[in-house]
């Protein structure tokens, strides 16, 4: 049932959020080095970028997959 999906975006629009949301400066589009893309062939979101940017990434995840979550139950 539609009514029960928390609509989170495209892949595409949540690696820019990603982006947009963890110190833009960063990250490849705005200067920086880090780049974070969806691979649609084996359909994973990939990350490139330091360890402390990946432990941001995978919280931002987390947060996103429980509000997913709680809105299901």
């Amino acid at each position: 049932t539609g009514m029960n999906k928390v609509y989170l975006g495209t892949p595409d629009e949540l690696a820019e959020l990603i982006q947009q949301e963890t110190d833009q400066d960063s990250w490849a589009i705005f200067g920086g080095r880090g780049t974070a893309f969806y691979f649609w062939p084996t359909r994973h979101l990939v990350v490139y970028h330091d360890e402390p940017h990946q432990i941001l990434v995978k919280q931002i995840l987390a947060n996103l997959a429980a509000v997913r979550d709680n809105h299901i139950r």
